[in-house]
């Protein structure tokens, strides 16, 4: 009875668009039970279904990359996509020839994904360049990108470096309980050196950055891989907002004095908010994050 009632409502269609607007994208239950209301309103409002999607299963996600590739009208829809196909799960050869499938099929999907503004992989390893090409070419409005460094080392001319005007970046660090032979601290003692056309692309190429993430070792909290983050001190990031570094390497400890920090971090707007979580060992800022937002 109330279906009925509801499907003969005389209002008019922006009412149901501004309703299903006002809910967060992230209850997307709450956006499925009010479309589901009745007929009429699942045609008003079903594509605020599609706005922000984040999926934490390998089959779930393959299942959505699928039904988009063939719905190219909804992978249209998409402005926030979200995947971690193993989350919480260790690694495996076999998790991993998955995950590269799903890249494949992901990269078919690209061109229909014009809208896509933010686009996170928290896999195993970092996608192919292939996959970042497809998305460079076929999301120009795609401005935060985020991906899991896991126990390979980085393909130094990946397309995943070759993005502009970035607002928000984020490489963490999980191994998913792989093993990761640590650099000769000899040859590396500041860590891993990331690729020079990273650098160049949040630094040179992204002014305007308000977002950052380094080395984060995720939810399974397994990580051992320290990266050198040194060129990043010639930043000047005017907008950055949220900052979170994990087992980094800045410098010397003995040059990288909490009393000094303002000198080692300039691109920071408000260094007086900054917090230091822990700082141990030589060489590492193991834990640093501070957060401009209200």
């Amino acid at each position: 009875m109330l279906q009925s009632r509801l499907t003969e409502l005389p209002l008019p269609t922006d009412i149901f668009r501004e309703i299903a607007s006002c809910i967060p994208p992230r209850n997307a239950t709450e956006i499925l039970n009010f479309a589901l209301t009745s007929k009429h309103i699942y045609a008003c409002v079903s594509s605020f279904l599609y706005h922000e999607i984040e999926v934490r299963d390998f089959k779930r996600a393959n299942t959505l990359i699928q039904h988009l590739l063939i719905r190219p009208a909804q992978a249209r829809l998409v402005h926030q996509l979200i995947l971690r196909p193993n989350y919480l799960r260790m690694t495996s050869k076999k998790r991993l020839l998955k995950e590269r499938e799903l890249a494949l099929v992901l990269q078919r999907l690209a061109p229909n994904l014009p809208h896509l503004r933010k686009f996170v992989w928290d896999g195993l390893e970092i996608p192919e360049s292939d996959l970042w090409a497809a998305l460079r070419a076929g999301c120009p409005l795609l401005k935060e990108i985020g991906t899991n460094l896991g126990c390979e080392q980085f393909d130094f001319d990946s397309e995943l470096f070759a993005f502009s005007g970035l607002q928000s970046f984020s490489l963490t660090t999980e191994l998913h309980g792989g093993r990761y032979d640590v650099p000769n601290p000899d040859l590396f003692p500041f860590g891993d050196q990331l690729p020079p056309a990273l650098w160049t692309m949040i630094v040179d190429r992204s002014p305007h950055l308000r977002s950052l993430v380094v080395g984060d070792i995720g939810a399974t909290l397994c990580g051992n891989r320290r990266l050198d983050i040194r060129p990043m001190m010639r930043a000047r990031w005017q907008n950055l907002e949220s900052l979170s570094l994990d087992t980094v390497s800045v410098s010397h400890s003995d040059d990288f004095m909490i009393s000094r920090r303002e000198k080692q971090l300039p691109f920071i707007r408000e260094p007086e908010i900054v917090a230091f979580n822990e700082i141990k060992g030589d060489d590492i800022l193991a834990r640093y994050s501070f957060n401009t937002s209200p």
